[in-house]
């Protein structure tokens, strides 16, 4: 963001804020995410959820490692808020919350780093990757 020199970051694809978050949902058959919105900037990242999908232990997780918890229909609200340089993907964010975005602010359209982050892999993901290859191989 310092490099963009932006000051919000609104992530709305569910698997990038699974994955940023380490969480887990079963809002969507078939797909491990829960329905969400994430806004950071330098002072605060703030989770949209349902909170009373949301365990204790989740909670106190995401409480320590800095983020704030609030519901998810709160997240419009909020948006229309920033009044500085925001950070969105375009091919992600719906439009309701693209609406609820002032017109007098600067829009940066990049895809999310949550996205790009994912695709570094570990040593141990590597080697999983390249196993199940073999196995796929095999049968």
């Amino acid at each position: 963001m310092g490099e963009k020199k932006a000051k919000n970051y609104i992530i709305s694809s569910l698997d990038d804020i699974a994955w940023l978050c380490n969480i887990r949902g079963n809002d969507v058959k078939f797909n491990p995410v829960a329905l969400s919105y994430i806004i950071v900037n330098e002072k605060y990242a703030n989770l949209y959820i349902d909170k009373q999908k949301v365990d204790d232990i989740t909670k106190e997780s995401l409480i320590s490692q800095g983020f704030n918890i609030y519901d998810y229909d709160e997240i419009g609200n909020h948006v229309k808020l920033i009044n500085e340089t925001t950070i969105i993907d375009t091919n992600k964010l719906n439009a309701k919350i693209y609406s609820c975005l002032s017109k007098d602010i600067e829009i940066i359209d990049e895809v999310n780093i949550t996205t790009r982050l994912k695709a570094i892999k570990n040593e141990v993901e590597i080697n999983n990757i390249e196993n199940s290859q073999v196995r796929d191989g095999v049968a």
